[in-house]
């Protein structure tokens, strides 16, 4: 059922709801924990994209619940890692469904409950790409000019980071070309047309060398 509601999410998102509800509904009733965490999540995924933000909501904090009681039974350190990195995915999912629905408060909150997970797990990219979520919401949405430069440039740093350790990852040099082009545009709209200018210099420089590297 779960691989048919991912199906359908494409194709029928009622019919991809309502496998998601009886996927549900079999996972609770065989009491697994996983299987009721995946159920939930998918189920969340399908109600999204339907526009029903309330419900793919309690359908992600369900799925949230129950995979920190996992993680709170697991022994084995790579599975907890697992755990911890799907329910980060999911606290992430949960502040774009509240920016989605211009709860930005909210959004801003879950984006650093995902943070602060990622930090505990230690993975840097994701460190840098949450700090990004956060600054575009207090950009994006006029909130705060400067929280935005001051996120925007963590995450630049750690971007920068990533990168050094891995040098040939795509990923960590299109997170600095779009660090250093989202920092000048905060600064254009600051008024601060030299930083603007030499962050825009930058994100050129480095999204060509990105080019001539990706082919």
């Amino acid at each position: 059922l779960l691989a048919l509601t991912r199906i359908f999410l494409s194709r029928n998102l009622q019919q991809s709801v309502e496998y998601g509800e009886h996927a549900v509904e079999l996972a609770l009733e065989t009491g697994s924990l996983i299987h009721q965490s995946d159920a939930y999540l998918t189920l969340g995924a399908a109600r999204f994209y339907q526009g029903n933000y309330d419900e793919a909501l309690a359908n992600w904090l369900a799925s949230v619940e129950i995979l920190e009681e996992r993680e709170g039974l697991e022994e084995d350190p790579e599975k907890k890692r697992s755990i911890m990195d799907a329910r980060a995915l999911l606290l992430n999912n949960v502040g774009v469904a509240y920016k989605t629905m211009g709860e930005y408060d909210k959004a801003i909150e879950y984006y650093q409950e995902n943070l602060k997970l990622q930090e505990q797990i230690g993975n840097t990219l994701q460190m840098a790409r949450g700090r990004s979520n956060i600054a575009t919401v207090y950009f994006f949405f006029g909130l705060d000019y400067e929280k935005a430069l001051e996120y925007y440039n963590e995450s630049l740093r750690l971007f920068e980071e990533f990168l050094e350790e891995n040098p040939e990852s795509i990923d960590g040099m299109t997170g600095v070309a779009q660090s250093n082009l989202n920092i000048g545009i905060v600064y254009k709209e600051m008024g601060d047309f030299g930083n603007a200018l030499a962050n825009f210099r930058k994100a050129l420089d480095e999204y060509e060398e990105l080019e001539d590297k990706s082919g």
